[in-house]
């Protein structure tokens, strides 16, 4: 079938060689018009068609699910979701146990280090406790006072600067309050050395050798406090005016931090 554009030119052909008027010429022009603006029956068939296809689809797809299907699908969901928090619970439940036998296990060898290092600990303090078994943290000078030999009371000087003061006249016997951290409970034999203002040190016929006085403590671990035995005389007059010095000494050596200072005025 030709096209209208074929048709248009045989009819200008047959007008310019006279078979066909040009009134004729013009009906014809009109009718070809006419003919092209109706539609094609094969394009209307080709649209209905297409329809009914689109129909038949949209129907099957609004098909109705039947009730015991839903059922399946609601139980296969139920099922998988137990299935996944099961799961997550057994990898915590794994993982809490890990870590808590993890926990246990840092726990446990950390105190297994703690009591090794404790023990070695132990054994330095007695090592030291052997060689040094206090160590002195304050040192005092006192006045004791004795009357017709017996035990009055224990008198304290006046402080100025590192010295203590006394009354020459009321001077019996000096000794050191000790104020100590025990290492370990002994007892300790220490001797005290009294230093005059001469740069000499003072004894009596019942000095031990090389030293004023000594003195036997029983220690005690820990902060304790004791007073030593004195020297002097209960009538006074052991004393003379001037800068006195003290030292604490322990198995032939003088103790750390202990040397006190006293004048007598």
């Amino acid at each position: 079938m030709k096209s209208n554009d074929e048709q248009i030119a045989s009819l200008k052909l047959l007008r310019s060689t006279g078979s066909i008027s040009e009134e004729e010429y013009q009906q014809m022009i009109i009718m070809l018009e006419e003919a092209a603006q109706k539609e094609d029956p094969s394009d209307e068939e080709h649209r209905t068609d297409l329809m009914d296809n689109q129909s038949g689809r949209q129907q099957e797809i609004n098909v109705p699910i039947p009730q015991s299907a839903k059922d399946q699908i609601r139980r296969k969901i139920f099922l998988v979701t137990n299935v996944i928090l099961l799961v997550g619970f057994l990898i915590m439940a794994y993982l809490y146990n890990d870590l808590r036998t993890s926990k246990d296990f840092i726990y446990n060898d950390m105190m297994s280090y703690y009591e090794e290092e404790l023990g070695h600990l132990n054994n330095r303090i007695d090592q030291i406790g052997k060689l040094q078994p206090f160590i002195v943290t304050k040192l005092d000078v006192v006045n004791l006072v004795y009357d017709n030999g017996e035990f009055k009371k224990e008198q304290k000087g006046r402080k100025t600067g590192k010295y203590t003061l006394f009354d020459a006249q009321k001077v019996d016997y000096i000794a050191l309050k000790i104020d100590y951290y025990g290492i370990q409970e002994d007892e300790a034999k220490v001797f005290i050395k009294l230093i005059g203002p001469d740069g000499l040190f003072y004894n009596s016929e019942v000095s031990p050798k090389g030293y004023s006085t000594d003195d036997d403590i029983q220690l005690f671990i820990g902060d304790q406090q004791e007073t030593t035995s004195g020297w002097g005389n209960e009538d006074g007059g052991s004393y003379d005016r001037g800068n006195w010095r003290a030292e604490l000494w322990l198995e032939g050596k003088i103790v750390p931090e202990a040397i006190a200072y006293f004048k007598v005025i």
